[in-house]
């Protein structure tokens, strides 16, 4: 019994390197994943940004028209928020559960709700941040939707009424 315990503990120990090369190799990809993700969210927002502006400015000139580009880049805006705070705590998840399954290999245990807990107030802020831009871009949207319905009556009066 003692050699087959002294077997099975060589065995771990001669795995247990190529286990936690296995978890830091996941970890480096979801994090490449994550920031390829990131960057792409943030250009997004930045073109968003760019539409809403362009769309304003160029209003009194397309007779309110130019009001759904302002439209497109508020939802450009709210899907971008939404993709940079969900990549977040995807990869804060992904990395606390490697650190969980890297303790439980070293027989440390871990406790799901503990790391669960971790990573909710680790993402508290981005969380927050996102449920304002998301109220501010609803309101952007509903303003532009109302924006667009005046142009629309004032293009269907006619022009001596201007």
């Amino acid at each position: 019994m003692e050699a087959e315990d002294q077997l099975a503990r060589e065995r771990f120990l001669s795995e247990f390197p190529q286990k936690l090369q296995e978890l830091a190799d996941n970890v480096d990809r979801v994090h490449k994943n994550c920031t390829i993700s990131k960057r792409v969210a943030g250009s997004a927002g930045v073109v968003s940004g760019v539409l809403t502006c362009v769309g304003l400015g160029l209003a009194p000139f397309t007779a309110g028209a130019s009001l759904t580009l302002s439209a497109v880049g508020a939802g450009l805006g709210a899907v971008s928020a939404v993709t940079h705070v969900s990549t977040s705590f995807l990869e804060d998840s992904k990395v606390s559960s490697a650190k969980a399954e890297a303790s439980r290999l070293k027989s440390l245990g871990s406790d799901k709700e503990k790391i669960v807990a971790k990573v909710l107030r680790n993402s508290e802020p981005q969380i927050s941040s996102l449920a304002g831009t998301c109220d501010q871009e609803l309101k952007n949207i509903a303003r532009n939707v109302r924006a667009l319905r005046v142009a629309y009556v004032n293009l269907t009066l006619p022009a001596s009424t201007w």
